[in-house]
């Protein structure tokens, strides 16, 4: 499938003709993504942008195996992956910041 100008209505017409393969897609890349990008020390913020970072890498993946992107296997993972520590390092770590915040 080849594609000029916006990719989400083509994005969205596969998506919908593949839903079977999003739902066990999902659970295994949002799995692979925590493992592998999460710090250990991460509280639940860090926790819950990375799984919006696994979800960009998914969609980004997805896409790409559609034939939307053009880009080859993995490079939407490595990128989810580099915004998000690059995410982790600006705002000072994994941890929670609520308690850092009050004092």
């Amino acid at each position: 499938m080849r594609q000029h100008g916006t990719a989400c209505p083509a994005f969205l017409e596969a998506l919908i003709q593949d839903l079977e393969g999003f739902s066990g897609h999902w659970r295994e890349l949002r799995a692979r993504f925590i493992v592998h990008a999460l710090p250990q020390d991460a509280g639940g913020q860090a926790q819950r942008v990375a799984e919006r970072f696994a979800l960009v890498a998914m969609a980004g993946e997805m896409a790409s195996r559609y034939g939307i992107t053009g880009w080859q296997p993995g490079e939407a993972w490595n990128a989810s992956v580099t915004c998000y520590t690059a995410w982790i390092d600006k705002r000072g770590g994994a941890g929670n910041k609520e308690k850092d915040a009050i004092f």
